[in-house]
């Protein structure tokens, strides 16, 4: 089905049951709730069934049942968007001419079907109603007759005659007379059944009456008489045959006072099997044609108005927008002017920034000579560093072997001391051996003195050697402590002249990093420099091309004038394209309003 219906029953559902439920529906069969449907798309079937089939669940409804308020409610979506196609004195006249709009929609909008209706009259009061549609939407069908029965405030009697297939028919009755059918029996008499003239039938009939006037008259009248008799009898009898065979030109001469009224709603149906039949035919069709015809008319009358009223929003937008696009070019206009004064100052600039970086380019170009020397004096440096951690390593070495030797002496003087604390024993004993052999000798008496002396020389020298021993042990622990404390300092100093070397170490590789990161910088200032170079060339250029370019804003500038000048004039055809859509709006309103005058 086309987008056209499928919009107009999603803002009836949002009506009906707000806008959550329905963003929800649409949802849930796979559209976008702010989904905009165009009148020429195509909508699948199926998810519109699927979207009544979720508002009825969510109503506790079933889906007929969804189907019928829908439809009823339809009708005021519908009177909202074409009113004109209401405009009907009553329901019967509005329902008569359904089919008549179906067939405008289905040209209007490429691939439409739109279901088929057809109403015809039964009697003064009663019609047969024929539906037909392929979606077979039957409860459609009864919500939208009840919508247009309170719509035009009326109150029908709705009867199903038959429902078979995609066609539903019902009997419809009406509170007023919706159709005029007389029946002229002396026309249809007079007629024989194949008699269709006038004149033929004012022939027969007189041609009757003189017979009948001539057999009855003969009968009393003779000669002159009878003859003058006749011709009266004739002459009044064809007045009044011709009288009541014209009698239905009253009716017509009524239908055409109506079309003259712009009335087109009376419809009547003459039987007379004549001529004037076949007028009153014609003057229907006519009637009809011009129904159709009215009901496009004011089908477009309403489009053309909506056109319009969107049309002039359209053009008052773009006349705010072209006069902000006005006011837009106006400052371009003068930031052109200015741009060119600015570029000519900026040249001015330019050209003296090129002669301050010529000179900049020539003193970095003496820098990066220096800081190419600089470089190589800092490796240089860099080496003689690593060579007096090389040389510090050995003497670290030669102090680890010195502090070892140390270590060796204070041992060995240890020995030492043992070895005299064993002389100091033997001079002990030695003494103890020279006091006894003395004693002894004394006991000997004469013959011990010799013994005595020696033994008296053995004591002294053994008291001298204690003496000397003493001595070189009081020497010997002063030297231990003196080796001691030189070990110490030799340690301490090989300690310090250690972390020199971890300190001077570490320098050694922070220097060899700053080395490294000093050449990175190094080449890349070198490339800088480089670049400077072109760059000052580039910039050489692009001085000539700012000269070139200033003429080029001024230039500019005359057009910015001209563009501003011409999107005044714009402004003001916009302007005058507002005063016609108004004096359109007023035509189609007066067109609107003439149209009114004509009932169908």
């Amino acid at each position: 089905m086309k987008g056209t219906v499928v919009a107009v029953w999603l803002r009836t559902s949002r009506r009906i049951y707000g806008d959550p439920t329905v963003n929800q529906g649409m949802e849930q069969v796979g559209w976008n709730p702010n989904k905009i449907f165009t009148p020429t798309e195509e909508v699948d079937d199926q998810k519109v069934m699927d979207f009544v089939q979720f508002l009825a669940k969510e109503q506790n409804l079933t889906s007929q049942e969804i189907w019928s308020v829908i439809g009823k409610d339809n009708i005021k979506s519908f009177y909202e968007t074409y009113p004109a196609f209401f405009q009907k004195p009553n329901l019967y006249s509005f329902l008569r001419s359904m089919q008549d709009i179906h067939n405008i929609i289905a040209k209007r909008i490429p691939g439409a079907k739109p279901p088929y209706i057809d109403i015809q009259p039964t009697s003064k009061y009663e019609a047969v109603f024929t539906y037909r549609s392929k979606r077979r939407m039957f409860e459609y069908l009864y919500g939208m007759l009840e919508g247009a029965q309170e719509h035009f405030e009326e109150k029908i009697k709705i009867a199903l005659i038959a429902q078979e297939g995609d066609t539903c028919t019902l009997k419809l009755t009406f509170p007023e007379i919706i159709y005029y059918e007389k029946k002229y029996r002396f026309n249809q008499w007079l007629s024989l059944g194949f008699i269709h003239s006038l004149q033929g039938k004012i022939a027969i009939a007189s041609v009757v009456v003189t017979v009948l006037l001539s057999f009855i008259l003969s009968s009393f009248l003779q000669g002159p008489k009878l003859y003058g008799a006749l011709a009266l009898g004739v002459g009044i009898s064809t007045y009044l045959i011709g009288s009541g065979l014209l009698a239905p030109v009253k009716e017509i001469k009524k239908q055409l006072q109506y079309l003259m009224q712009n009335h087109y709603i009376y419809d009547v149906k003459l039987k007379t099997n004549d001529i004037l039949e076949d007028i009153n035919n014609r003057i229907n069709q006519y009637n009809q044609a011009l129904t159709k015809d009215f009901v496009g008319f004011k089908g477009i009358t309403d489009e053309m108005k909506e056109f319009g009223e969107r049309f002039k929003h359209s053009a008052t937008q773009m006349g705010q927008t072209f006069t902000e696009i006005n006011n837009v070019v106006e400052h371009v206009a003068e930031g052109a002017v200015n741009q060119a004064e600015e570029t000519e100052a900026a040249v001015s600039v330019l050209d003296e920034s090129i002669k301050g970086l010529k000179n900049v380019v020539e003193q970095e170009t003496q820098g990066k000579e220096m800081l190419e020397n600089v470089v190589n004096q800092i490796k240089e440096s860099d080496q003689a560093i690593k060579k007096v951690i090389s040389d510090l390593g050995n003497v670290e070495s030669q102090f680890s072997q010195v502090e070892q030797e140390s270590t060796d002496l204070q041992g060995k003087a240890q020995d030492i001391q043992t070895i005299v604390t064993t002389v100091s024993a033997i001079a002990e004993q030695t003494n103890l051996l020279a006091l006894n052999a003395s004693i002894e000798a004394a006991r000997a008496g004469e013959s011990g003195r010799g013994f005595a002396v020696v033994a008296e020389e053995i004591r002294k020298l053994a008291e001298g050697s204690q003496e000397a021993v003493e001595n070189i042990e009081k020497n010997l622990e002063q030297f231990s402590k003196q080796i001691l404390r030189l070990g110490e300092r030799i340690q301490e100093q090989g300690q310090v002249l250690n972390n020199q070397r971890v300190d001077l170490n570490n320098a050694g590789s922070m220097s060899n990093e700053a080395v490294s990161n000093i050449q990175v910088v190094s080449q890349d200032m070198i490339a800088m420099i480089d670049q400077l170079i072109q760059q000052s060339k580039s910039i050489q250029s692009i001085f000539e091309k700012m000269e070139g370019l200033a003429a080029i804003s001024e230039e500019n500038s005359a057009i910015s004038q001209e563009v501003s000048a011409n999107v005044n004039s714009y402004v003001n055809e916009i302007q005058t394209i507002l005063n016609n859509v108004e004096a359109f709006q007023q035509i189609i309103e007066t067109f609107k309003q003439n149209l009114g005058k004509y009932t169908i």
